[in-house]
């Protein structure tokens, strides 16, 4: 693209905030954000994902010249940012970006994690909407596969879209170590808003995964134990394909051979009697994480999970 076309790209996604902000309402809207680069493509006789590539390009060039802002003792810029003098010549017309950039505030200032900080409040309970999105594959025809060999038909569904909230407890400060340690509580609740014509209660049918991992991982042992495995998958009946809600995929559904399976195993998680692709996440769950302080921003060191 030329310098004309560069400040045309920079203009017109300037104006949809859709892209770039994540509080957008449509923000995690796929088919709707791919429109949006087709409309931004036109405008530049470019498809839309070379528009999409582009811009990606000019936004790591910025993420990098804002590093270039030089920074005092308490990590604040010794100038405000827009009267940095950068050699990049889009930095101003990019400025649009810069609340969205990890470790800067709202004045494009790197963020400080202190106990009497501005943003330790944002840092504990996240005040902009965080959603999680999901969508499956339904398989319209299990039974001629089963019976047939057919081919497999399947039909996307989705999004099924969830608000995730976040909440950061029990902080402990090491300033020797330059870490504070803490607990973070997450737990989803479904959004029927952001899920138009869709309900966790939507049936799906799909491959019993259960089924399939045990039956993959006993293959190499044996005639012997994949006989114990078969007569396993008979007393509990098991069979390839299962028709359970979005719900019940995501979150858990009732799987007796969980229970079993954990006599063996000792994995205190299958000793519920229950499978989901998130489970037990959908429960409600803690992160025991700490973090790294810098006047550069912070990194997480490392993190464990309690339920």
């Amino acid at each position: 693209m030329s310098t004309l076309d560069n400040e045309k790209l920079i203009h017109e996604v300037s104006r949809s905030s859709c892209i770039w902000n994540p509080s957008h309402t449509q923000h995690n809207d796929r088919i709707f954000i791919a429109q949006q680069w087709e409309r931004i493509g036109d405008q530049l006789n470019v498809s839309g994902e070379n528009a999409k590539k582009r811009f990606k390009n000019l936004r790591d060039q910025f993420r990098l010249e804002l590093k270039k802002v030089p920074t005092g003792r308490a990590g604040d810029p010794d100038l405000p940012l827009d009267q940095y003098r950068s050699n990049w010549p889009w930095f101003k017309m990019m400025f649009f970006l810069k609340d969205q950039m990890k470790g800067r505030g709202p004045n494009g200032k790197m963020l400080v994690l202190k106990e009497d900080s501005s943003t330790l409040d944002a840092f504990l309970i996240p005040p902009v909407p965080i959603y999680m999105q999901f969508y499956l594959f339904n398989v319209t025809n299990p039974d001629e596969i089963r019976t047939k060999g057919a081919k497999p038909i399947i039909r996307e569904v989705g999004p099924y879209t969830y608000d995730e909230h976040r909440e950061k407890y029990d902080l402990q400060w090491d300033h020797s170590e330059g870490t504070v340690t803490y607990y973070q509580n997450k737990s989803f609740v479904f959004n029927p808003d952001m899920s138009p014509g869709h309900s966790e209660d939507d049936p799906v049918t799909t491959i019993n995964a259960v089924m399939v991992s045990i039956a993959s991982k006993v293959e190499p042992l044996g005639p012997v134990v994949e006989a114990l495995v078969e007569f396993a998958f008979l007393r509990f009946s098991e069979t390839i394909f299962i028709t359970k809600t979005v719900g019940e995929l995501l979150w858990g559904y009732d799987e007796p051979l969980m229970t079993e399976l954990s006599k063996y195993v000792g994995d205190p998680t299958n000793n519920k009697g229950k499978f989901g692709f998130f489970y037990p996440v959908g429960l409600g769950w803690n992160e025991f994480s700490s973090v790294r302080l810098s006047r550069t921003g912070f990194g997480k060191v490392g993190s464990d999970w309690v339920w």
